[in-house]
This record gives structure tokens, sequence and C-alpha cells, in this order.
């Protein structure tokens, strides 16, 4: 049981490791490119402003 729990827990670290890595990515990319946050935000989906900022601290 412990195996198991201890697997998905690796398993979670690894998918929030995999999404912080392209979100960092995508922001060195807009930034080369020169986008602004609502361009930034349109790439993304449109999530809202606060989210954007967020992700990019983050990344």
């Amino acid at each position: 049981m412990t195996a198991v729990v201890e697997r998905r827990s690796t398993e979670s670290d690894r998918a929030a490791e995999k999404g912080r890595v392209a979100l960092k990515g995508f922001f060195r990319i807009t930034e080369e490119w020169g986008c602004n946050a609502d361009e930034r935000s349109k790439l993304l989906g449109g999530p809202s402003r606060t989210m954007l900022y967020n992700n990019a601290k983050r990344g």
C-alpha cells in the first residue's frame, strides 16, 4: 500500500514539474516574441490576468 501511495506522489510531483517547465518555456518564448499580457492570455486560452501573472512568477 505504501509503495502505491509513494508512486502516486512521485507521478504527481513529476507532472507538476513538467507543467512548471512548460510554463517557464512558454513565458520565455513569448518574451522573445514581444508578446504583451493580453496576447499571452489568448495563447493560453484566456486565463485571467491574475492567473497569468501568478504563473509567470512561478516559472
